[in-house]
């Protein structure tokens, strides 16, 4: 009930506010137009050697996000928008099935609603920045993280990839926000079962994390490295 008012509230604001977006937005939201109307009409070979410079030094994901929100309602910068909606509605989701796996249901739904209603998460909601999208699969990943039975399970192993190469072409410090998890967990394992184990259980799972990671990432960072 909350997300479905937490959302029909964004829309409603959406669509009544009509003061078009400035600096980094409006960036943005020209990338996104840019890569739409070549996907429509220079095909999609145009359209991925596009992704790897349209914004230059800035990861690429947040318009391409877009993309399929512009195919079925038209580009405009509240179509843009709605891109966080879909982001929302995917965070509680996945915040909530964290939250819930160490404090318990009651207070999962008290977590999202706290965190739903601070002035930095909703405002950001309404904005077209990369933040909001990066915070989802921060989220995501940290929830794959405590599923992942100490990085010893493929599946989770695979998914994690999948979400940091997503994460890295949201934006470049993505790394910085899952290191300090990560290196939780590894610590934790390394207490358990001492360094030579945890070797080797890192170096039999470690494919499965990057490989995903590289194939998703690479060309972009292939491209712009320099001026990342």
């Amino acid at each position: 009930f909350w997300s479905i008012f937490f959302c029909a509230l964004t829309i409603f604001w959406i669509f009544k506010n009509t003061l078009p977006p400035a600096w980094d937005q409006s960036y943005y939201l020209e990338g996104s137009e840019h890569l739409y109307q070549t996907l429509r009409y220079e095909g999609l070979w145009s359209f991925l050697e596009e992704t790897t410079k349209v914004l230059g030094r800035k990861a690429p994901l947040l318009p391409i996000s877009t993309l399929p929100l512009y195919l079925i309602f038209g580009s405009s910068h509240q179509i843009a928008l709605l891109i966080n909606v879909l982001f929302f509605i995917i965070f509680v989701y996945f915040y909530y099935r964290l939250a819930k796996n160490f404090v318990g249901e009651k207070i999962a739904v008290g977590a999202v609603l706290v965190t739903s209603t601070m002035p930095l998460f909703y405002g950001l909601v309404r904005n077209y920045f990369v933040e909001f999208g990066l915070m989802v699969l921060v989220t995501i990943w940290i929830y794959l993280l405590s599923k992942s039975g100490g990085l010893t399970k493929k599946n989770y192993m695979l998914g994690l990839g999948v979400v940091s190469g997503l994460g890295m072409l949201m934006k470049f410090d993505f790394f910085l926000f899952v290191a300090g998890p990560l290196a939780f967990v590894l610590f934790e394992r390394f207490k358990k079962i001492g360094l030579v184990k945890l070797s080797k259980i890192l170096f039999a799972r470690s494919l499965y994390l990057a490989v995903p990671l590289i194939l998703i990432a690479f060309p972009w960072y292939f491209r712009n490295i320099k001026t990342v």
